[in-house]
């Protein structure tokens, strides 16, 4: 039950899409259409504002998705604003930074990455750092062809007005916060665009595109369920009773497409078993 709400709300949510906002009205505000840094950012932040404004409407909104199929309710974007205050710092989302905050890595020079996990089959940490370092390498040969002095990044005032709106503005309530990076050399504009593309591509495919694979099968997600699980060959009878222990659970909260979802996680692609599911949930009115 934990880990579906902690990667949502905490993680796929804040860490990612809320996060990545203030980057992109930052870019599009101070940044021209020719400045190298907003050509540089801008693929990793495509659609985002688009997903984000559908969200607001039914995922994340009163008594929309999230809170009528997470246990917390009506306590679930509580949640995620508390991990936001408490835990959220730029320093700690570049991929090397955030696993030795969370104590999955330890810094080591002779390492190929310059850390050295605690756990060496970590998949996420694997892959990840992989991509982490082909997008600084990226960024490093990028920044130092466009500023080959330190000074061209101190005195170029798009980039220091994206800068100081980003620490200022987006994150208004942690615009004092001592570990916020300055950006007066080509080592901290590094550090600032790798980790922005970083989270808003790398990171943010981690934790979204696994969702389904794993949310969407049952028995990960008692939440929705809170039921014995059928056989894959049950009787109508308890096919029936599985069913409507779900809708009873919550009552009219979810989509007939979540439905098929359901059906499709389970491996009840037979007609049969999907008309029955549309019996107890017929599909929404289109218009």
């Amino acid at each position: 039950m934990i880990r579906p709400i902690t990667n949502l709300l905490a993680i796929g949510r804040l860490r990612t899409h809320c996060i990545t906002e203030p980057y992109i009205i930052a870019t599009n505000r101070h940044l021209s259409q020719m400045h190298p840094i907003k050509r540089l950012v801008l693929p990793s932040f495509r659609y985002t504002m688009q997903i984000n404004s559908v969200a607001r409407l039914a995922l994340i909104n009163a008594g929309g998705v999230i809170e009528s199929t997470f246990s917390p309710g009506r306590y679930c974007m509580q949640i995620s604003s508390d991990a936001y205050d408490q835990l959220w710092r730029f320093d700690h989302e570049a991929l090397p930074a955030d696993l030795i905050s969370r104590g999955m890595a330890v810094e080591d020079s002779t390492a190929p990455h310059g850390v050295k996990l605690t756990i060496e089959d970590y998949p996420f940490a694997n892959d990840g750092l992989l991509i982490y370092d082909a997008i600084k390498q990226w960024a490093t040969s990028y920044v130092n062809y466009y500023y080959p002095q330190a000074h061209l990044v101190e005195f170029d005032k798009e980039l220091q007005a994206w800068w100081h709106e980003i620490r200022t503005v987006g994150h208004a309530d942690k615009k004092d916060e001592p570990w916020w990076s300055q950006l007066k050399t080509q080592d901290d504009l590094i550090g600032i665009v790798s980790t922005i593309m970083w989270v808003s591509s790398g990171h943010h495919s981690a934790v979204n595109f696994g969702q389904y694979d794993f949310a969407g099968y049952f028995p990960n997600r008692p939440t929705m369920a809170r039921l014995k699980m059928p056989n894959e060959d049950p009787t109508d009878e308890e096919w029936q009773s599985f069913v409507k222990g779900i809708l009873d659970f919550n009552n009219s909260n979810y989509s007939s497409l979540a439905v098929n979802m359901a059906a499709s996680s389970l491996n009840f692609k037979n007609s049969h078993w999907q008309s029955q599911l549309l019996t107890y949930w017929p599909p929404m009115n289109p218009d």
